[in-house]
């Protein structure tokens, strides 16, 4: 006696069983499914071969004989850039893309010591436990808008990403979130280089429960070890005395200055191309601009080489944006001169001369 439902047409099995129609057992053929398709090789319905999207697709062992769905797990973060956000399930590292310009190495003396500084941290940790310490540092960075603090960071996160396993964290705006989150990480990995990157140092130090998380960050009763803080301000006059000057917090502090005249040199000797060298007097170029900041080279190069700005015109432009003050003719003049390509119509012939 079948104790099989009498459907016509009912798939017991898509590829061996029989099929059962009104009582009677029938040899296997395709069937009828109404308007799904059947996949080209079985009679199964092709809604079954759809990919699995589930989240859920494990068990976590949250205890003796407790167990927690979850979703696909990894061992180990893989190395990056990563900033950290929040849901309703907690928080969470969420991978970042860096875009800046070509990193170049600079002879600038400042420059090196910060970022041997970093490097060497991360070969002493040795040493830190032999001696009782928290092998943790933190480092600030303060000056004028534009004089190299972020190309030092992004220096660093390009060598580091080269040579280490490292994570690097950009520090969102609500510090108790990153509080919570890096100690989570330290249980899953106890041992893994970290870079924490605290831009605008002073904004985020506006907040209360901001400040408290940070100096829990520093050196509260909490600390993670095998870290380096790496912090910049535009304002240093603007942090207290307990931030500023306070080794164990930032252990070292560094004014970034305009650069000077080596460091010009190897920035204009690098990123202008052999041909165009030819068509300036490259030793003007260093002399007179002194006194600016990386930023402020950087769009002069853009200003004449890909805008066509005539060279004089573009450095009062850019002296006028800083405190430096314009030493030639007064660079509003350049507004209502034959020379500005955007009064003269002459920009795209400028641009095409150049490309």
């Amino acid at each position: 006696m079948s104790y099989l439902p009498k459907y016509k047409n009912f798939i017991i099995n898509e590829s061996t069983a029989p099929l059962i129609e009104n009582g009677e057992t029938k040899a296997s053929e395709p069937v009828s499914t109404g308007d799904r398709p059947l996949t080209s090789t079985t009679n199964q319905p092709y809604l079954d071969k759809q990919p699995d999207n589930r989240f859920l697709v494990q068990w976590a062992n949250i205890g003796t004989g407790m167990y927690m769905p979850t979703s696909k797990t990894v061992p180990s973060l893989s190395p990056g850039v990563y900033t950290v956000e929040a849901n309703n399930s907690g928080t969470f590292a969420k991978k970042v893309n860096i875009n800046s310009d070509e990193i170049i190495e600079l002879p600038n003396p400042m420059y090196k010591e910060i970022i041997k500084n970093v490097i060497d941290f991360y070969k002493l940790e040795s040493k830190f436990i032999e001696w009782g310490y928290n092998h943790k540092r933190g480092i600030l960075m303060y000056g004028k808008p534009g004089n190299g603090k972020s190309f030092i960071i992004n220096y660093l996160i390009k060598y580091l990403m080269d040579n280490e396993d490292m994570l690097i964290f950009i520090f969102p705006r609500y510090a108790p979130m990153f509080e919570e989150f890096i100690y989570k990480l330290r249980e899953v990995e106890p041992k893994r280089k970290i870079l924490v990157i605290m831009e605008d140092l002073d904004g985020l130090l506006q907040d209360y429960s901001n400040k408290t998380a940070i100096l829990n960050l520093l050196d509260g009763i909490k600390q993670v070890n095998n870290i380096c803080y790496i912090a910049t301000t535009n304002y240093v006059e603007r942090l207290s005395e307990n931030i500023a000057n306070r080794p164990s917090r930032f252990d070292k502090k560094y004014e970034i200055t305009a650069p000077d005249e080596a460091t010009r040199k190897a920035y204009f000797d690098h990123k202008i191309p052999s041909k165009y060298k030819v068509e300036i007097d490259l030793d003007q170029w260093i002399k007179d601009t002194e006194g600016l900041s990386m930023s402020h080279l950087r769009e002069l190069i853009i200003s004449v080489f890909l805008f066509g700005w005539d060279f004089k015109n573009a450095l009062n432009h850019l002296k006028s944006m800083s405190s430096v003050e314009p030493k030639n003719e007064n660079w509003k003049e350049f507004y209502e001169s034959e020379t500005n390509p955007f009064l003269s119509g002459s920009i795209n012939e400028t641009v095409d001369d150049k490309s």
